[in-house]
């Protein structure tokens, strides 16, 4: 499941199953609860339990709430990508130098 945050909530013809599926992968991404998730969100723990279970659509305030989150998370994402591959770049070389001088 991640990996996958590309769904747009700007388009409310969306199927309620869709919607709940992201709602639910977004929530998972970021490793909450549907508490904690309502909490950031501002709404209460059963309207995000509605969202996943198919029973209601977010409003379109809580649309917007979830593209900020959405965004958030992908860029924060990215970042962690971007240092991952900054550590294994600095790392490189140091092993093969250490690889150089057993061989010598």
């Amino acid at each position: 499941m991640k990996g996958k945050l590309m769904f747009q909530f700007t388009d409310m013809s969306n199927s309620e199953e869709k919607i709940a599926q992201h709602v639910l992968e977004i929530r998972l991404e970021m490793g909450l609860t549907q508490e904690q998730f309502a909490a950031k969100l501002g709404v209460s723990f059963p309207t995000v339990n509605r969202w996943e279970n198919k029973k209601t659509k977010p409003s379109p305030l809580a649309i917007q709430k979830l593209q900020k989150l959405l965004s958030a998370l992908k860029k924060k994402k990215s970042a962690s990508q971007e240092s991952m591959e900054e550590i294994k770049a600095n790392d490189a070389p140091q092993h093969k130098k250490i690889v150089n001088k057993a061989t010598v």
